[in-house]
């Protein structure tokens, strides 16, 4: 049974560097590879389903001068690299895929990255 715990992300790793998620992070992910939708008719709705990919926005973590430039490398590479994230439950996820490098901030030396997997995340639920 997976445990009813919420809270900062533990860990993220990009092509199999760690990076420090700021405690406040909040993730957006898309859980479903499918968006369901309904569209209505002169009689029943008719179900529609469109294929989406299982994005995690928002991911925000701290990075020095030498980590800017890896990211940098990341998104614009054309090779796939590893991702994953683990929740403050102990739950992970991972995927091959590939970032885009939204922003970085000075101040606080914080980047924004969105995770984007080839396939769909491999869960690793904590127990």
């Amino acid at each position: 049974m997976a445990r009813d715990t919420s809270g900062s992300i533990t860990s993220v790793v990009l092509n199999g560097v760690r990076y420090d998620a700021l405690a406040d992070a909040d993730f957006g992910v898309t859980p479903s590879r499918w968006k369901n939708e309904s569209i209505p008719t002169s009689g029943r709705n008719v179900r529609k389903r469109t294929r989406q990919t299982q994005d995690v926005k928002s991911v925000t973590i701290t990075c020095n001068g030498d980590e800017r430039i890896a990211l940098q490398g990341y998104a614009e590479n054309e090779i796939d690299i590893t991702l994953a994230y683990t929740t403050a439950a102990g739950d992970t996820f991972r995927a091959t895929g590939w970032i885009d490098f939204e922003t970085w901030n000075n101040q606080d030396n914080k980047a924004t990255v969105t995770l984007f997997p080839r396939q769909q995340w491999d869960s690793f639920i904590a127990v």
